[in-house]
């Protein structure tokens, strides 16, 4: 656990090492506030697939919402395993 001034992307690296010791996992599935070279650096490193969605910037003074479109490489079980996340984050929202 962190403090509420620590962004969750300065734990990552870290999380990644600690979580690779205790568990086997495949994909490293993570938001664009991750998105950083370090960050899929340690990804790959362990033996993990980073699916982190890139980062960008919504145009200035829009009145639409910024809509999430994954990346055209990703092969269609990457993006559903991406989706699956969405679901998690809104578990997380009503806790």
């Amino acid at each position: 656990m962190t403090s509420a001034s620590v962004h969750d992307s300065q734990v990552a690296i870290p999380l990644i090492h600690m979580s690779s010791d205790r568990v086997t996992y495949l994909y490293g599935v993570m938001d664009s506030a991750y998105d950083a070279a370090a960050i899929r650096t340690a990804s790959l490193e362990n033996n993990h697939l980073p699916l982190i969605h890139l980062h960008t910037r919504p145009e200035p003074k829009t009145e639409l919402p910024c809509r999430i479109v994954l990346p055209s490489e990703w092969d269609p079980a990457e993006k559903q395993r991406y989706k699956i996340r969405t679901a998690v984050e809104r578990g997380f929202s009503r806790i």
